[in-house]
C-alpha cells in the first residue's frame, strides 16, 4: 500500500497501534469479516481496523508517545499506522503529533492532507472537505492531478469547495467539540494560546507569510495520490457478515 504523498512523514517510525482513551456515546470497532463489535475505554486499536461514532459520540485514540487523533459524532476511519496515516471517509477528526517525531497524515477521498508535526481539524462529508490549522502546517495535496496542491498554517483554512478561509483560532479552542468537548487538555495547546495571541496582535499573518515561502523550496516533488483500497471502495470500510 505504501505512503500515498512522499512528504515529512516519510521517514518517521510506525505509530504502532492506539489505546482508547475517552469515550462517549456508541463507538463501534470494524474489522474485516467480522461483526461491529463496541470499544471501550483501554482498548487497542490495530493496524486497519476501522471505527465508527454514531451519532453524539466521541473517542480519542492515543499512539504511544506520538500523538493523538480524536474522532466526532458521524465520522468513519480506518487506521494505517505504518504509513503514520488516518484514512477518514467522512465525519470530523481531530490530529495531534509532535512535529519531533513526525505528523499524521490524513487521506480522504479528495485529498491527502500532509503535516509538518501539527494540529488540525479535518470535515469530509457531502459538503466536501475542509482543513483547519491549529499550529504546524499542513500541505493539501488534491487527488486531482490537475489541481493544485495549497499549504494551510495556523490561523488558516480550506475548502474543497471554496478556497482558504480565517480561523479564529481562539474561538476554535473554546468553543470545537473535538478540543474543547475531551477532558484531557490538548498536549499543543500551550503553542495554539500562543499563536492565537499573535493573531490577536495582528502578527501572525506576516510570519504565515514568510513560513510559506520557507516552506515552498522545502516541499518535495508531488506524487501522485493512490487511494488505499480502504478508501477506494464504495459503501462501508468492510464488508459485515
Amino acid at each position: 500500500m505504501g505512503l500515498w504523498v512522499e512528504g515529512p512523514a516519510a521517514a518517521a517510525p510506525s505509530l504502532g497501534p492506539a489505546q482508547v482513551g475517552e469515550i462517549g456515546g456508541v463507538v463501534l470497532r470494524l474489522r474485516s469479516g467480522a461483526a461491529p463489535a463496541p470499544l471501550r475505554h483501554g482498548d487497542v486499536v490495530a493496524a486497519g481496523e476501522g471505527v465508527h461514532t454514531a451519532a453524539g459520540a466521541r473517542v480519542e485514540l492515543v499512539f504511544a508517545g506520538q500523538g493523538l487523533v480524536r474522532l466526532g459524532e458521524g465520522s468513519d476511519a480506518a487506521l494505517l499506522p505504518e504509513a503514520r496515516c488516518v484514512a477518514l471517509r467522512r465525519g470530523a477528526l481531530l490530529v495531534q503529533a509532535d512535529r519531533m517525531i513526525g505528523g499524521i497524515e490524513v487521506i480522504t477521498q479528495g485529498a491527502a492532507l500532509v503535516p509538518l508535526g501539527t494540529t488540525y481539524l479535518v470535515e469530509a462529508g457531502d459538503q466536501g472537505l475542509r482543513v483547519r490549522v491549529l499550529e504546524g502546517a499542513v500541505q493539501v495535496v488534491p487527488a486531482d492531478p490537475h489541481a493544485h496542491a495549497a499549504v494551510v498554517l495556523p490561523g488558516e483554512g480550506w475548502r474543497s469547495r471554496g478556497g482558504r478561509e480565517t480561523v479564529d483560532l481562539r474561538g476554535a479552542l473554546a468553543g470545537d467539540p473535538l478540543v474543547h468537548g475531551f477532558a484531557r487538555v490538548l498536549p499543543s495547546g500551550p503553542r495554539v494560546l500562543d499563536l492565537a495571541d499573535q493573531q490577536r496582535r495582528g502578527i501572525l499573518a506576516g510570519r504565515n507569510e514568510r513560513l510559506r515561502r520557507e516552506l515552498h523550496w522545502q516541499r518535495p516533488p508531488r506524487r501522485p495520490i493512490v487511494l488505499p483500497e480502504i478508501l477506494s471502495r464504495e459503501g462501508t470500510f468492510y464488508e459485515h457478515p
